[in-house]
């Protein structure tokens, strides 16, 4: 009887350190992915250096949420790693909040350039709430690799959030 109740108390144990965990990790991807963190653009090495091409769209999902998405590349230079993010910026500052993207194959891309270089993996997407934006008149800028070389290209492209109330 007695091991029996060890056996229920380590059960029950195990189930709520499972629990625990996943609460953990749930709550860190949703603070890791969800929320925008904030670098600084000197950080990066200036992507005028290198010919680049790209392309972004901004589709406003909902109210709460706009998704960014696009492609970018660096002609001659297959993409090898995957890394690229997103920064919104505003005019005169060297501040910005960095969101991750995911990945898009985009076959168009090689296809269209049609230069023997795999570009199939230049296309990206990430969803922007808007709680942390509303208001403020920002541009975008695409954060990249190529060669394991960080470089930043700032883009005249705006993203702009309207407040709720307007």
């Amino acid at each position: 009887m007695k091991e029996e109740k060890i056996r229920r108390f380590l059960s029950m144990a195990i189930i709520a350190c499972g629990v625990v965990i996943v609460i953990i990790c749930t709550v860190y991807q949703n603070r890791f992915y969800c929320v925008p963190h904030q670098v600084y653009l000197s950080g990066y090495n200036d992507a005028s250096s290198i010919e680049t091409k790209y392309d972004i769209s901004i589709e406003k999902e909902n109210q709460d949420y706009a998704k960014v998405r696009g492609w970018i590349l660096a002609r001659g230079h297959e993409i090898v790693e995957f890394d690229t993010q997103i920064i919104l910026y505003e005019d005169g500052s060297d501040e910005g909040l960095l969101w991750l993207t995911q990945m898009e194959n985009r076959t168009d891309v090689t296809e269209m350039m049609n230069d023997g270089i795999n570009y199939d993996e230049s296309g990206f997407q990430t969803m922007i709430p808007s709680k942390y934006v509303e208001g403020k008149k920002y541009k975008i800028a695409i954060a990249f690799y190529v060669n394991q070389e960080r470089y930043i290209l700032k883009t005249d492209q705006e993203f702009v959030v309207e407040d709720e109330e307007d």
